[in-house]
């Protein structure tokens, strides 16, 4: 499997025992770039590591409630007021995630040095 310049080997078995079926898999990376592994874990965030292999859980748009904004009859020096504060609390984000300790993984580049495997054993019952 490629993705981007990152190469991953994946084998797997499942085996049915009875009542006890077990799963055995083993991904490898070949070759690999930071930013292409975490993308393929879903991995945007530092939180995204506490959920550990598990997929992340997205809402569905019909959750997203949107507020129309009408400015008409509004001043512009009114619209102007609010860009200005828009504006502000923008760089207030900025300079607080460039004060940040820890960077954010987004920035994170790293090529992995040599193959990295990961192997997963599975067992129910």
């Amino acid at each position: 499997m490629r993705r981007g310049n990152t190469i991953l080997q994946i084998n797997g078995t499942a085996t049915q025992l009875g009542f006890n079926p077990q799963v055995q898999g083993q991904i490898k990376v070949v070759q690999g770039e930071i930013q292409d592994v975490l993308g393929f874990l879903q991995f945007f965030d530092l939180q995204d590591f506490g959920r550990g292999l598990n997929p992340p859980s997205y809402g569905v748009a019909d959750t997203v409630r949107t507020v129309p904004v009408d400015l008409d009859g509004v001043p512009i020096q009114e619209q102007l007021r609010r860009l200005s504060e828009i504006e502000a609390l923008l760089a207030q984000q900025r300079a607080q995630r460039d004060s940040a300790p820890i960077p954010e993984l987004r920035e994170l580049q790293a090529n992995l040095p040599e193959p990295l495997t990961l192997v997963v054993l599975c067992e129910t019952g």
